[in-house]
């Protein structure tokens, strides 16, 4: 999907495919592993939709994203 991206002129070409692959799956995993040890009262849907609104605005060539 990052290839595709960049192919199609939608993303950024600087970024090393492999190494935003693994950020993204850290920031997932961090996500639900702080959600599983923290009370319930985390508010993990809006830090998930936060962070999924961050991650593309590093990728896109227009971070006009809001």
């Amino acid at each position: 999907m990052l290839q595709e991206g960049k192919d199609s002129g939608e993303f950024l070409t600087t970024f090393n495919n492999d190494l935003i692959a693994r950020l993204f799956w850290s920031i997932i995993n961090g996500i639900s592993f702080q959600y599983a040890t923290m009370d319930q009262d985390n508010p993990y849907e809006q830090v998930v939709e936060e962070g999924k609104k961050m991650f593309i605005n590093y990728l896109i060539k227009n971070t006009s994203v809001a």
